[in-house]
C-alpha cells in the first residue's frame, strides 16, 4: 500500500469517526425540524439552496431560518457555547487546486431568525436576525440565556 492510499484510509475513517461540519449542520437541521413540529410550528424545507434552512410556517406567518449547529466543547466561564453566525461556502477544484472561499456575512434582509443548536446537549437558542450583529464571525450563548428554547419568536409575526 503507498503512503498516499494509507493517509487516505486514514482520513476516511477520521470521517467516519468525527461527522464533518456539514454532517454536524443535516442533524442540527432535523433536530429543529422535530422542535418546530413539537412546539406547533410547520418546517418547510427548501428543495434548492436559497439561502436559508428553513421556512417556518405558524399560522399567517412565515419566517426563514436559518439553522447554525455545533458540536464543541470549548466552554467560557459562563458555560457558553460559541456558534459561527457567517455564511460558510465550500470551495471549488480550479486546475487541480483547492480555491477556497472566505465566509461571508448574512444580509439584514436575508433571515428572519436564526436557531442556534448543540446537537449532543440539544440546546437550543431561538433569536430574531435583528437581534443578531450580522457582521461579527461568532456569537456566544449561555443556557440561561433569554433565547433559550424561545420558540415563541418564530410564531410572533413582526
Amino acid at each position: 500500500m503507498k503512503l498516499k492510499d494509507a493517509q487516505r484510509i486514514q482520513t476516511y475513517e477520521e470521517t467516519m469517526k468525527w461527522p464533518t461540519a456539514q454532517a454536524v449542520g443535516a442533524i442540527g437541521v432535523a433536530m429543529v425540524e422535530a422542535h418546530m413540529l413539537d412546539n406547533k410550528i410547520v418546517p418547510c424545507r427548501p428543495a434548492l439552496d436559497i439561502g436559508f434552512d428553513l421556512a417556518a410556517a405558524f399560522g399567517p406567518t412565515l419566517k426563514r431560518v436559518q439553522v447554525k449547529a455545533t458540536r464543541s466543547e470549548k466552554r467560557t466561564r459562563n458555560d457558553s457555547t460559541t456558534f459561527n453566525i457567517m455564511r460558510s461556502k465550500a470551495g471549488f477544484m480550479r486546475g487541480g487546486r483547492y480555491v477556497h472561499i472566505p465566509a461571508q456575512a448574512y444580509a439584514d434582509n436575508e433571515i428572519d431568525a436564526f436557531v442556534f443548536v448543540h446537537v449532543d446537549r440539544g440546546h437550543f437558542y431561538v433569536m430574531p436576525a435583528s437581534e443578531i450583529d450580522l457582521n461579527r464571525h461568532k456569537i456566544a450563548l449561555a443556557p440561561d440565556s433569554k433565547w433559550t428554547d424561545a420558540w415563541w419568536v418564530l410564531k410572533t409575526p413582526e
